[in-house]
This record gives structure tokens, C-alpha cells and sequence, in this order.
């Protein structure tokens, strides 16, 4: 049974090689000894990303997954070298970049869904933007319906 030949010259001469690794990105090379024929592939695709200065900033998927995984579980730089070294990982990549970055991201779509909630909320008072709204913390005791003083 064969299991790799290269595409170009039909026979069993494919190395594949480790080219680069960009924190936990490989980027894998397969190289036919016999004809030349090369091909490049990384384990992640690229992702554009909002930065603070408005430009698009471009990382790969990997990396930043990898960030925000740790981030909302609550761990941090230490858990994920951790991680890293238990799954025989490369290093992790730098946070700070990376938080910087998933930063910038969430505040965007956070300022998106007010907007998108603010005109609902727009729509169902008949168009009057003059909405009251109470922010007394009560939604956060279960079973309590208010915390105010009626005097």
C-alpha cells in the first residue's frame, strides 16, 4: 500500500519538514527529493482582526483562539504553557498582544449590540427616543423584584 507520493512525478520521495512555528502556527513544508515539487501549508488560516487604530490587524486563528480559550475559562500565561507542554505543544503565544487584540474586538461588538438594542427598543416605543430605563441591580438577586425605597 502506498501511503504519500508526490503528485507531480508519481513516486515515494516526500519530506516533510517543519519550516516555522509562530507561537502554536506550524508552518509545514512536503518536499519531493526526486522532482522538486513543493508544497506549503500552515494548521491555521489567517484572521483579520479591529485594532485601536482603526486598521485591520492580521493573526493567526490558532494563536488567538488559543488566547481567548484561557481567557474565558480564567487562566492565564502560566496555564497555558502549561497546557502547551502537557499536549507536547509549542509555546504559547504572548498574551498581551493577543488580549490587546480580542480587547478591541469585544468592544466593538458590544458597542454594536447597544446600538442594535437601542433601536428595538426605539421600535417598540413607537419611535420616541425619550426611554426610561432602571438600573437598580435587582436582576441580579434571584427572587428579589426591587431594592428601592418607596418614601
Amino acid at each position: 500500500m502506498v501511503v504519500c507520493v508526490c503528485p507531480e512525478c508519481g513516486i515515494e520521495t516526500l519530506q516533510l519538514r517543519l519550516v516555522n512555528v509562530v507561537d502554536v502556527l506550524s508552518k509545514v513544508l512536503i518536499r519531493c527529493i526526486h522532482c522538486g515539487y513543493v508544497f506549503k501549508f500552515t494548521n491555521s488560516p489567517k484572521v483579520s482582526m479591529p485594532s485601536r487604530t482603526g486598521r485591520s490587524k492580521e493573526v493567526y486563528d490558532v494563536n488567538l483562539l488559543l488566547v481567548y480559550g484561557m481567557r474565558s475559562k480564567g487562566k492565564a500565561m502560566s496555564a497555558a504553557k502549561e497546557f502547551s507542554a502537557v499536549m507536547n505543544m509549542p509555546r504559547p503565544p504572548k498574551f498581551n498582544k493577543y488580549e490587546a487584540i480580542l480587547n478591541v474586538a469585544s468592544e466593538k461588538m458590544c458597542q454594536e449590540r447597544m446600538d442594535t438594542s437601542k433601536e428595538e427598543a426605539v421600535a417598540q416605543n413607537s419611535g420616541d427616543r425619550d426611554i426610561v430605563a432602571a438600573f437598580d441591580g435587582s436582576w441580579q438577586k434571584r427572587g428579589h423584584t426591587g431594592c428601592f425605597n418607596e418614601n
